[in-house]
């Protein structure tokens, strides 16, 4: 029924929408399956259309259905290096303390001093990544932690206050999202090597830990002040191999450990000069995007024309070279006789073989400050925001709705007597309310089965859509897009509309179709939320309705005095017979309101977001059909959209 409201369908093609739920690179945490009866179902990892995909392989047999999900109870923040958020305050100078805990139970900490009192919106840029984090190992809660902050898996944030000079006032919060620093140099140098007595290199890294897999041969390290690329350097570091055997060769390694600071690099550069005809490896090795070490070697002779000779060469290697290894952890780059286990590279006849290395660094592309997530705006009613409250001792606190500096902003009011803390904290789920579609890339083969989108959230509620014939794609990617409003009631939690403010769990399932072959398989890329496409407002020729504007879109019916209402601002060519129809997600009339005859011009028309019995809304969606008849010409217009109710 609802698809007839809205006149909408889901659609194949175009690209993925712009929040990333999942890129879908590890199968792993895809580990909610369940199968009907004999059937079977594999989730595995696969390459997918960017970076990897997650696909099912399954064999329906007699059952009717297999699913595959993935719970939501973290967000991954990996995609930049600080938590951002705009405060201001008054009374009392105190403290600012921000606290993250990951999947683990560690609890990671930072104190912005003496601040609460700042009069005017300012911005905190809190790093939680790179060589010089901001944010602190504080304790442990559970016994699953290792006391390193797993950005890749937010559980929980909390924001608040901590006494310095005690007594009360208050704290304003907006925008709090995930953020980019500015990278405004275009290289990272790991070691000139110029430093003849350093035992580190620049970033911190024991430079003389050694890999040796062959004890008939040996090699030695020392800086060379004689050999050095050009005047501006003081020394390179030399790397003397003795080969001491004929069924194995060594490998030698000096490592140069990164943390979170290669953001847009491009490639590996270093000065290089050898013995001519001397051969060997380079490679990286860390971790992949699910903690995995990895290792990628290369052959360096293939980016060396002519090879190594006796004279100084700028060496440069693109990290595409490394595919495996991901360049925001901790990585090692090697120099090795040996590509990979068992292959080795030939060495010169000589009993010795001298190579020397100089001016390490990696390139990357200027980044600018940005934010690149956002995690809350401060605009849902507080009743609905997820945050609660939290004191030391006899310390009190409140925290309402207030104006931002972008819409709504959630101020703290706090008093702390003989307590030191007042802080807000909520779990980090997926919240969607800010998009109006779900998108995802799908890759099929075999039977043209259905494809199940379900979404639920954290009280059990689910919606889903059916994708008709889906699990075939004739083995090409194509993107489909879900309005929100396309999704249908599937099963109750404790109530029946669907919070897209906490996202709990999202499942793919296939169906069986009648007369299609019951196995296959079903990959999925590029899960994300973002807006949806346009719907046909019929303001163009032919309509009377000029233009349409929604005040209080997402509307919060909780007496506050702020959006309490919807507000329909439009302008009619002529005078028209204007009615309002209000549908939930199941397609049910929630409420019509009739506006009557309108006089051409400017008008307004309200929802007061309640029932046809007079109860007040649910949380949830709502879809609104606005309609305007002419009195007189036949004109019409229909305009259909979106309505979201947090409480």
């Amino acid at each position: 029924m609802l698809a007839a409201v809205l006149g909408m369908a889901v659609f194949a093609g175009g690209g993925a929408l712009g929040a990333i739920i999942d890129s879908m690179d590890d199968a792993t945490v895809w580990s909610q399956k369940s199968v009907d009866g004999a059937a079977t179902l594999t989730v595995s990892t696969v390459t997918g259309q960017s970076g990897n995909a997650v696909e099912g392989a399954y064999d329906l047999k007699t059952g009717s259905y297999v699913q595959f999900g993935r719970k939501l109870e973290t967000v991954d923040i990996s995609s930049g290096d600080a938590i951002t958020f705009l405060y201001k305050g008054s009374g009392s100078k105190n403290s600012i303390e921000v606290k993250l805990q990951d999947s683990g139970g560690d609890w990671f900490a930072k104190t912005i001093a003496n601040v609460s009192d700042t009069a005017e919106w300012t911005r905190a840029v809190l790093r939680y990544s790179g060589t010089s984090p901001d944010f602190t190992f504080a304790f442990m809660e559970g016994s699953s932690g290792d006391s390193a902050l797993n950005t890749r898996a937010i559980k929980k944030i909390s924001i608040g206050v901590t006494k310095s000079a005690g007594g009360s006032g208050t704290l304003l919060l907006d925008e709090l999202g995930v953020y980019q620093v500015a990278a405004d140099t275009t290289q990272i140098v790991f070691d000139n090597f110029n430093d003849t007595t350093k035992t580190t290199n620049n970033l911190g890294a024991n430079q003389r830990l050694v890999y040796d897999d062959a004890s008939t041969s040996s090699f030695s390290f020392s800086y060379d002040t004689a050999a050095k690329p050009s005047d501006g350097d003081t020394a390179s570091f030399k790397i003397i191999f003795t080969k001491g055997g004929t069924t194995k060769n060594a490998a030698w390694l000096p490592a140069f450990a990164v943390v979170d600071t290669t953001s847009s690099c491009t490639e590996l550069v270093f000065d290089l000069k050898g013995d001519t005809g001397a051969t060997l490896g380079i490679g990286l090795k860390g971790t992949d995007a699910q903690n995995t070490t990895q290792e990628d070697l290369v052959y360096l002779n293939s980016y060396l024309l002519g090879g190594v000779t006796d004279a100084w060469t700028r060496v440069r290697i693109p990290l595409t070279a490394f595919p495996n290894v991901s360049f925001r952890t901790n990585f090692q780059i090697w120099f090795a006789t040996e590509l990979k286990d068992g292959v080795t590279i030939s060495l010169p006849t000589a009993a010795t073989t001298s190579v020397w290395i100089d001016n390490l660094k990696i390139f990357r592309v200027p980044v600018p400050n940005a934010v690149l997530q956002t995690l809350d705006s401060f605009d849902a009613p507080v009743s609905a925001s997820g945050w609660s409250k939290a004191t030391g001792d006899d310390a009190s606190l409140s925290f309402e709705r207030a104006t931002g500096q972008v819409g709504k902003a959630y101020e703290l009011a706090y008093a702390f007597n003989s307590g030191t803390y007042a802080i807000i904290e909520r779990k980090i789920s997926i919240n969607v309310q800010e998009g109006s579609a779900f998108s995802f890339l799908l890759k099929g083969t075999g039977g043209a089965n259905n494809v199940e989108f379900k979404v639920k959230d954290g009280d059990g509620t689910t919606y889903y859509k059916v994708l008709t014939g889906a699990a075939s794609t004739s083995g090409a990617w194509a993107t489909y897009t879900i309005p929100y409003t396309q999704l249908s009631f599937f099963s109750a939690g404790t109530d029946n509309s669907l919070n897209l403010g906490e996202i709990a769990q999202i499942d793919f399932a296939i169906t069986k179709s009648s007369g299609q072959s019951t196995g296959g398989t079903l990959a999925v890329d590029l899960l994300s939320y973002g807006a949806a496409p346009s719907i046909s407002a019929n303001v163009a020729a032919g309509g009377v309705v000029e233009n349409l504007t929604v005040k209080g879109n997402p509307v919060s019916p909780n007496g506050d005095g702020i959006d309490d209402e919807v507000t329909f601002q439009f302008t009619l060519k002529e005078s028209s017979v204007v009615t309002l129809n209000v549908y939930d997600l199941r397609g049910t009339l929630v409420r019509q309101i009739p506006g009557g005859t309108q006089a051409a011009g400017p008008q307004t028309l309200n929802w007061d977001v309640r029932d046809r019995a007079g109860r007040v809304c649910p949380n949830g969606l709502c879809v609104f059909q606005f309609e305007a008849r002419s009195a007189t010409s036949g004109g019409r217009s229909d305009i259909r959209n979106i309505i979201a109710v947090v409480r």
